[in-house]
Order: structure tokens, then sequence, then C-alpha cells
């Protein structure tokens, strides 16, 4: 795999800017290469059911646990308020379309997007140019064992030479790799120690595509990777209450 090292991007990320719904009915859309990343919190009000689509609904009637069901339908009622109020549509009336190994995207491909959740918190990117992907987890112990299934000998080796590795590190370098195979579009068909994405947080271009580490509050790491150049990302945080 090739990695070339210094990503083409021009390094700029805002600080988390507050959003309170109701957005507006024609958000602007991130321009060329930007990037918005927006920052879910779940379990905060209720879901807003009213966005939601029909086959969002019978996929969560699957879930066995209540919280995993809530915590799925309200990261898909957000990412569908946001991108309704990008692309001028009501959340309810937008529809998705899977690539060929499940990857969602807008029908009619009107903006690039990706969603991730864990635990009580959810990310969504947003681009206008290029494919993109987005991964955030939250914190847990991550055995020596566990690590090994993703991380590469290189950055196995490199890790156990820097100490006991903690959470946020381990854990910050497989939201990378998640991120880029998110943004390639195999997820994980495709086996995460083949991808070279480090264990610093500094960005990093890997074939081609852009990987860089999100400021996160403590208890989450989370990256986001982008085809080609990243411009300026651009941070929003929307608030508890959906209208």
């Amino acid at each position: 795999m090739r990695r070339t090292g210094a990503a083409r991007t021009d390094h700029h990320m805002d600080e988390w800017n507050l959003q309170r719904p109701p957005l507006p009915d024609a958000l602007p859309p991130p321009q060329g290469d930007d990037v918005h990343v927006w920052l879910f919190e779940l379990d905060r009000a209720a879901v807003a059911m009213h966005a939601l689509g029909v086959d969002e609904q019978r996929r969560a009637a699957r879930f066995v646990r209540d919280a995993d069901r809530r915590r799925y339908l309200d990261a898909h009622a957000r990412m569908r308020v946001v991108l309704g109020a990008y692309c001028g549509i009501e959340p309810a009336r937008l529809r998705f379309a899977a690539g060929a190994h499940g990857k969602p995207r807008l029908e009619p491909a009107a903006l690039h997007f990706n969603l991730s959740h864990s635990a009580d918190r959810a990310l969504l990117a947003v681009g206008s140019s290029a494919e993109i992907g987005v991964d955030i987890e939250a914190w847990r112990e991550v055995d020596d064992e566990l690590a090994r299934t993703f991380l590469s000998s290189e950055e196995h080796a490199l890790v156990q030479a820097s100490g006991r590795p903690d959470a946020a590190t381990l854990l910050g370098c497989w939201t990378r790799k998640e991120a880029y195979l998110k943004a390639v579009g195999c997820g994980l068909l495709r086996d995460p120690r083949e991808v070279r994405a480090g264990c610093a947080p500094t960005p990093l271009e890997v074939d081609g595509i852009v990987l860089r580490s999100l400021p996160l509050p403590d208890g989450y790491s989370g990256a986001l990777a982008v085809h080609g150049r990243c411009g300026a990302v651009r941070l929003y945080r929307l608030a508890e209450t959906l209208h």
C-alpha cells in the first residue's frame, strides 16, 4: 500500500459550533474541498420520528436492546434533519440508494455523506466534491489480542515500543482505518491491518485518501477520510432538541 505521508490539506479545523434547530431551510453546503462534520449527542431528547423513513423504522425494530434501537433512530433522524436542510427537502422525503458494498448515498446524489455512531454520540460528515468516510468510537479497553486484529505489524511494534498504549491511542488508530475503509466503500470486507493509518493524530495521506483525526470530547475518538484534497473542516454540534 502506498503511503505518501504529508496530506493534501490546508490543516484548518474549526472549533465546535453549536447549531440550534430549526436549521435554515437552505443550509449552505460545503464549498469546494471543504467538509462539514456534525456531532450529535444521543439520548438527550425525544427521537424526531417524523423525520425518519419507513426502512429505518423497520431496521430499528430488529434491534434486541431498547438503547441500541433508540440510538439508531436518533442518529438517523438527526442525519436526515441536517441533510434535508442542505438539500432543501423535508427530512422524511430524502431518498437513499446503496453502493456496491452497501454504503448509502443520496438519490439523486446531491452531496457525499457518511454517518457513524458509538454509545451516545454520532458523527455525520458531509462534502460536495469527493467520497468521504467518518468513524467514532467510545473509549473501552483494547487488549493486545484485539489490537493485533487491526494493527499492522509495523503499527503494533510502534505502540509496544511506546509502552502500554491507552484506549485513546489504539481507538484513534482504529477510527482512522475505519474512516478510510468507509471512504473507499468496502467497510470491513477489507482487512484493516492492510491500511497503514498510523497511530499519531497528524493528517496523513494513504493511497490518495486524506486521514484526519477529529477533536472529540474525552471518552471518544473519531476520524475523517476524504478522497483527494481535504479543504477546511467545519465542525458543528447539533443542539439536543429537534423540532
